[in-house]
């Protein structure tokens, strides 16, 4: 059976006009989407949870001049009194830095 030229033709045309329609009308919508779900993984994660400690703390710096930095000490063995000791004199050292707070600690 033979389609007739103006029906291959009216066909996607059609589908086409349909198409733009559909984005016409939903398009504004479809970038509202954000308003409803959420990509932040730490919404998932228990109030207890380090991540979640650590992303309340950095929304201290977002929209401000501040970097922050997380220094981390370990030790197989675990941490030793004078490791302490050490850290502390590092710490106080770093706050006397010029530009250096000390906040969240």
């Amino acid at each position: 059976m033979h389609t007739p030229r103006w029906l291959r033709v009216i066909i996607p045309v059609a589908l086409i006009a349909v198409w733009f329609a559909a984005a016409g009308v939903g398009g504004p919508t479809f970038g509202q989407i954000s308003d409803v779900t959420t990509n932040d993984q730490v919404a998932f994660l228990p109030a207890s949870a380090d991540a979640t400690k650590v992303q309340d703390l950095q929304e201290d710096f977002r929209g401000s001049d501040s970097i922050p930095a997380i220094i981390v000490y370990q030790r197989d063995a675990g941490i030793t009194r004078a490791d302490r000791a050490d850290v502390a004199d590092q710490l106080k050292h770093i706050s006397s830095m010029d530009g250096v707070t000390k906040d969240g600690v």
